[in-house]
């Protein structure tokens, strides 16, 4: 997922990072802070699985806190999204392989979509 403009756009999302406001649709997402900045580090790292001390690192610099807050923000980010931790389509938490962590499930929605556009064309 690519960064253009300041947005990252994913199915029928889309994250304004200057305005630091998500949308679905027209519809604004309210995010607490630490949430938003922990999509955004999501957005930008879909690549690979990122650990759960590189996020608390990352996003919450300097401060202290556990593995809590961590599963507080992810399952927050999870309900704005309307994902689940079962069947997850856009956060998928990643048991221990050397560190456990997350991964942006990003690759899987834009293959749902272009799967039902070519349903679309073929049905159509």
């Amino acid at each position: 997922m690519k960064l253009e403009n300041g947005l990252f756009r994913f199915d029928d999302f889309e994250l304004d990072v200057r305005r630091r406001e998500l949308y679905r649709g027209d519809e604004i997402i309210a995010l607490q802070p630490k949430v938003f900045e922990m999509l955004v580090y999501l957005l930008r790292n879909t690549d690979r699985v990122v650990s759960k001390s590189e996020l608390l690192d990352e996003v919450w610099r300097g401060t202290l806190v556990t593995d809590n807050v961590l599963a507080q923000a992810a399952s927050a980010l999870r309900k704005a999204l309307g994902d689940s931790s079962r069947s997850p389509r856009y956060v998928k938490a990643v048991p221990r392989v050397e560190t456990p962590g997350f991964r942006q499930e990003l690759e899987r929605a834009r293959q749902r979509v272009r799967d039902a556009m070519q349903q679309g064309r073929a049905g159509g």
